[in-house]
């Protein structure tokens, strides 16, 4: 009854951030089919009709918002593997620097076989390479 709505208000707005603003309200039904709202126009449509970096957005938004709800005091650990590979590169500095500065995850390990999501995060990040 209070974890729903907490979810969906704190997923639009990290979705908002996120996406510069073009969609900052969501609603997951009860078949867990999730729709946004556009900001312009207001227009509602599917998860499903986004683009590959879109989606990823949404689902990298919702699962923080979920971290978030549960953690209310901050996140202990968060662990990502390649979170951040079908952004742009844009998208992808923007999601690095949301989850640095307002995530609230006390340490966050991030798994990239990438170097330049590697590079997102930093110099003031430890990068170990295996």
């Amino acid at each position: 009854k209070d974890f729903a709505p907490a979810l969906n208000e704190r997923t639009g707005k990290i979705l908002s951030m996120l996406t510069n603003g073009k969609y900052n309200e969501l609603k997951i039904a009860d078949d867990y089919k999730v729709m946004l709202r556009e900001q312009e126009g207001g227009q509602i449509v599917s998860a499903e009709y986004l683009s590959g970096g879109t989606y990823d957005v949404l689902y990298f938004a919702l699962r923080l918002a979920i971290a978030q709800v549960l953690f209310p005091g901050g996140i202990p650990l968060l662990i990502l593997d390649d979170a951040f590979l079908q952004l742009d590169d844009a998208r992808a500095a923007a999601a690095a620097t949301f989850l640095l500065e307002s995530s609230g995850a006390e340490q966050i390990l991030y798994f990239t076989c990438h170097k330049s999501q590697g590079c997102l995060f930093g110099d003031g990040s430890n990068h170990i390479l295996l």
